[in-house]
């Protein structure tokens, strides 16, 4: 790549070629793949080169044009499929179709890496209504972000290893009973090779995509249990460990088995979980995530609803979920000082929760004004950076209470002062 020059690399999916060959046999696929080829070398013309990656995936490079010249004819390119059908025989077949652009900048990105960020975009595009084109562009956070997922997508699907995996754990303060609890939840954490900290969320985005889900949410599982076990006699004043579950683990049987297996080894100390699933991992399969539910209520553990009030089908799914605790999702939380409709939602989630014998645990909290309206409402348990930010284990395992944590003076006296317990919570509390 000369200096100055522009390049821009599309990446093509095509819908319904696989119906094609369904309906009409290989040989109509191949005619109707000529077809579309010849349809989109005419609207390149000269500025750009057409490649045919799998069955329905192609790429375009585009060189010396633009970024908004490439989206054009990418956009033409969909819109022609779309509109105008092609022949098969004498029946008419139009095609849909997603593009997902990239642009390469000398020195800046891998050829490889660039053929699976432009995939991703495509993908992307295809899952978006009325989105057919998405553009990936780079300033250099995005490039850094996206080069960490790529190199832990090609680590874990080589060779996959929990070295440099670790667990911290956030204290959750109960707001009756401050200084005479300590619960928290197990967060995941990972350093590379240089001890320099990963992005968790790119973590589990590339542990997703390279099918190592199930295999990271078993070593937390199990090295959860494992510090319990280890550390049981300190941990009088824990009623619940927060662990929360991907929805591929879930929709796993060989992990389901293993994590049974593990929870009957431990179960002296697995009681003490509290199991989060989310919304959308419950929707995944409903009748196996309340089977899992179920199985693991018999065994004397619980569960909470995560990001409770995010979905659109919270309250819904909540009837055939038997879950012992909604965590409400920490968008409301962190914004309700400002914003009546947030105080509202919270205030409904506490009396749902309270109805339905549950409680509530509030995430995102950063502030006392927070926390005061928290208590007002009735919420039971609150967590964020106003208690704490996660702690290494051997912290937790030192404390005796989650208002231990408090390093903020005026927290500290505002919840000495003001958190006392109300007389209604003794039924929903652990």
């Amino acid at each position: 790549m000369a200096a100055g020059e522009t390049f821009l690399l599309g990446y093509l999916e095509l819908s319904s070629l696989k119906t094609v060959n369904n309906l009409y046999g290989k040989a109509a696929g191949d005619d109707i793949l000529r077809q579309i080829c010849e349809r989109i070398k005419e609207i390149l013309g000269i500025d750009g080169q057409l490649g045919r990656v799998t069955g329905s995936e192609f790429l375009i490079f585009f060189a010396n044009i633009t970024l908004e010249k490439a989206r054009e004819l990418a956009q033409r390119i969909i819109d022609d499929l779309l509109i105008r059908p092609l022949m098969i025989g004498s029946a008419p077949f139009r095609f849909q179709c997603a593009v997902g652009l990239v642009e390469l900048k000398h020195a800046h990105i891998e050829p490889g890496d660039a053929l699976v960020v432009a995939k991703r975009a495509a993908r992307t595009a295809r899952k978006q209504q009325g989105a057919q084109v998405v553009v990936q562009q780079y300033n250099a956070r995005e490039l850094a972000d996206q080069s960490l997922e790529l190199r832990l997508l090609r680590e874990f699907t080589s060779a996959f290893s929990t070295d440099g995996f670790s667990v911290v754990m956030q204290p959750i303060m109960s707001l009756s009973d401050p200084f005479g609890s300590l619960n928290f939840e197990v967060l995941l954490r990972k350093h590379d090779r240089k001890g320099v900290a990963v992005h968790t969320g790119k973590l589990i985005s590339a542990a997703e995509e390279s099918g190592v889900m199930t295999r990271i949410d078993e070593w937390v599982v199990s090295t959860t249990l494992e510090w319990l076990d280890a550390n049981q006699s300190r941990l009088e004043n824990t009623a619940f460990v927060c662990v929360n579950l991907n929805g591929m683990s879930l929709n796993d049987p060989h992990f389901v088995e293993s994590f049974f297996a593990t929870f009957q080894r431990y179960q002296h100390v697995a009681r003490k979980l509290l199991i989060e699933i989310t919304e959308t991992v419950a929707l995944q399969d409903l009748d196996t995530t309340r089977t899992f539910i179920a199985r693991l209520q018999a065994m004397g553990a619980r569960v909470a609803l995560d990001d409770f009030g995010a979905g659109y089908t919270s309250f819904a799914y909540l009837k055939m979920l038997p879950a012992n605790a909604l965590k409400i999702d920490g968008a409301f939380v962190r914004s309700m000082t400002e914003h009546p409709t947030d105080i509202a939602i919270v205030r409904a989630i506490v009396t749902l929760a309270r109805s339905l014998n549950m409680f509530t645990i509030a995430e995102w909290a950063e502030d006392i004004p927070t926390l005061r309206m928290l208590k007002d409402l009735g919420v039971d348990y609150v967590q964020g950076y106003v208690v704490s930010r996660p702690q290494q284990p051997e912290l937790i395992s030192k404390a005796r209470h989650s208002a231990s944590f408090i390093d903020d003076h005026k927290t500290r006296q505002f919840v000495s002062y003001y958190v006392r317990p109300n007389g209604d919570d003794s039924s929903r509390l652990l």
